[in-house]
């Protein structure tokens, strides 16, 4: 038999609970061949069974010597004539535990692609990394919503805006069971993260083109092949965007030439650096011969830099990629202010919030480290501070989803602390 799935109410109220129905029936026939006085069974050609939906329900009805009525769990007919029949009500839990959902599951994933993808990513290109240790993502998503139980009325299946199914596939389990990489075999470097989704550690790679190829096999034994190329750029540099007048900047990681010139040349627009460091200024202008001259010589990730541009202009440093093996960096915080940068270990996109996916922009999440009291940043294209306060201070209104991210990468922020502290991003 189909099985229909319907939301139930309440006072015309959504309940969140489904409610099981019959919606075709299929007489199967007596079960004919007997193994003892209590074991039947009879074999049934899957391509007949159509038109029933992706999950099958089986109901078995027998009666003994003395003419009583018995039926597996799920549904009781209202007397002993009764069959199976449209809308009756089922109870899908206790045919699931006696294990009477049927999947007749004929296509690896679903015959959905595959998503494969390189990360670290380069921009949003799957196919393109600078990391020269890259991580290939391997998900097979749609194997474990092949079959499912899902309202009626939906569009597009389970899940997103509907309600997630109670029952769906009971075998989305998939197998790599050979990879290769640039043609040598790639077993090893392979770890499971889940039934569905692999991660091949790739290894220190050389710029230029790679691939992937690989095997699979699900729990049905349906069998599928495929291949994934990417490539491995040259490493670029990290932008940071400034207006004519002053600018309050700050880079996710330190350079791989931390020296002012090399992360601003004296030549291009900008007159002036300074921050404030340990309670201390150090500042640098450019002279008369077109060189830097100051006590600031290097720019570190960590602090915020005042940047006086007399043109729009670019700072583009070179910024490497972090180390898996070295400590994540910290900043230590002093008593009063503080002018602290935004330190990324992903390196999102300036104007972009720090962390992984789409980053946390909360500014209690970024300086949850230490006792802070408020922050100010200063927006340059618009000439304009920005005050942030904590969570506890913010008036009680209703979120909006619109806001943008306090804490970006690429600006810097004066911060107070209420006692000595240290900043762990």
């Amino acid at each position: 038999m189909g099985i229909d799935t319907v939301e139930g109410t309440k006072n015309g109220t959504k309940t969140g609970k489904y409610v099981y129905s019959i919606r075709s029936v299929q007489t199967g026939g007596a079960l004919v061949e007997q193994e003892d006085p209590l074991h039947w069974r009879r074999a049934y050609e899957a391509s007949r069974l159509t038109g029933l939906g992706e999950l099958i329900g089986v109901i078995v009805s027998a009666e003994d010597e003395n003419r009583n009525v018995f039926s597996t769990p799920g549904w009781k007919p209202a007397s002993r004539q009764d069959n199976p029949s449209d809308d009756d009500v089922l109870d899908v839990e206790a045919m699931d535990e006696a294990g009477l959902l049927l999947e007749l599951d004929t296509d690896f994933n679903d015959d959905a692609t595959p998503e494969l993808r390189v990360t670290p990513r380069r921009g949003q290109e799957d196919d393109e990394t600078e990391s020269a240790r890259p991580i290939v993502a391997m998900l097979f998503s749609a194997e474990g919503e092949e079959y499912a139980l899902c309202p009626s009325g939906t569009n597009g299946g389970c899940g997103g805006d509907n309600p997630d199914a109670e029952f769906s596939d009971s075998h989305a389990k998939v197998y790599i069971t050979e990879i290769t990489l640039n043609g040598g075999d790639a077993s090893a470097r392979l770890s499971r993260v889940d039934d569905a989704q692999f991660a091949l550690q790739a290894g220190n790679l050389a710029q230029g083109r790679h691939e992937v190829v690989y095997k699979a096999v699900d729990e049905a034994g349906n069998e599928a092949e495929g291949e994934f190329a990417f490539s491995v750029v040259a490493r670029g540099a990290y932008e940071i965007d400034i207006s004519p007048g002053w600018n309050l900047i700050s880079v996710p990681g330190t350079p791989v030439d931390p020296s002012l010139n090399a992360v601003i040349p004296p030549s291009g627009g900008i007159s002036a650096v300074m921050s404030y460091q340990d309670s201390n200024w150090l500042t640098a202008a450019v002279d008369e011969d077109g060189s830097w001259r100051g006590s600031l010589t290097e720019i570190e990730a960590g602090y915020g830099y005042w940047v006086y541009a007399t043109s729009f202009a670019t700072v583009a440093p070179l910024i490497p990629e972090p180390e898996t093996t070295s400590l994540p960096p910290t900043v230590r915080v002093n008593h009063g202010w503080n002018l602290l940068g935004v330190i990324d270990l992903f390196q999102n996109a300036a104007g972009k919030a720090p962390g992984a996916g789409d980053g946390d922009g909360e500014a209690d999440n970024y300086f949850g480290s230490f006792d802070w009291r408020v922050a100010y940043t200063f927006d340059g294209q618009y000439h304009r501070w920005v005050r942030i306060a904590p969570e506890d201070d913010k008036d009680d209104e209703e979120e909006d989803d619109d806001e943008p991210p306090e804490i970006v990468n690429g600006r810097g922020y004066w911060v107070w602390s209420a006692e000595p502290g240290t900043l762990v991003p």
